[in-house]
């Protein structure tokens, strides 16, 4: 069954405008292989009845020009329809009102990244982030050390338990006008008279 229908919008002045698209049975016709429900495609036909804009997709450019070639694909355009293309590397486009004119984009730089720029990684560099390990930079700083990773120097010095003994058994020397309370054999005392 074929539904010819005329949609028509009430202007603010009374008036009523002809809506043009297609037609609404091509919009409601399911099929098998259509995943869009009832709802959706009312949606759709509202979305139109209120002016609402509708991308359209082609597979090329001149699939676009040829499609626009045709009067009454060309009435169905509203200014600023966007008009996407498939296919990769074109641009794609939006209706002003008369012709197609192309959507300006940021163009993406494509060149290897610097210091202080973004961009793409070299693949020297590549290469080397592939082959660091999993997690090689989770270093965690040990609490303790081993003497041995330790470089002394004139100012950093290790002693050794000898030689701490060694200290420890000096004698303490002692320079005061009265005697030193708690002095071990060996310490020494200068009296101060």
């Amino acid at each position: 069954m074929d539904l010819n229908v005329k949609l028509k919008q009430r202007l603010p002045n009374g008036d009523y405008v002809t809506l043009n698209f297609e037609t609404l049975a091509e919009l409601v016709k399911m099929s098998a292989t259509d995943p869009t429900t009832i709802a959706e495609k009312l949606a759709l036909i509202e979305a139109i009845a209120k002016g609402a804009s509708v991308p359209k997709v082609f597979n090329t450019v001149a699939e676009l020009d040829a499609w626009i070639g045709v009067a009454a694909n060309k009435a169905t355009l509203k200014v600023g329809d966007n008009l996407y293309i498939k296919a990769k590397d074109v641009p794609d486009y939006w209706w002003d009102g008369t012709a197609k004119q192309e959507l300006e984009v940021q163009k993406i730089i494509l060149s290897n990244a610097t210091a202080s720029l973004d961009g793409l990684m070299s693949k020297e560099d590549y290469t080397k982030l592939r082959d660091i390990a999993p997690n090689a930079n989770n270093y965690t700083h040990p609490i303790n050390h081993a003497a041995t990773v330790i470089t002394e120097d004139a100012n950093h010095r290790f002693v050794t338990d000898q030689e701490k003994a060694e200290w420890k058994g000096k004698a303490n020397i002692t320079v005061s006008a009265t005697q030193p309370a708690n002095q071990n054999t060996g310490d020494m005392w200068f009296q101060i008279v």
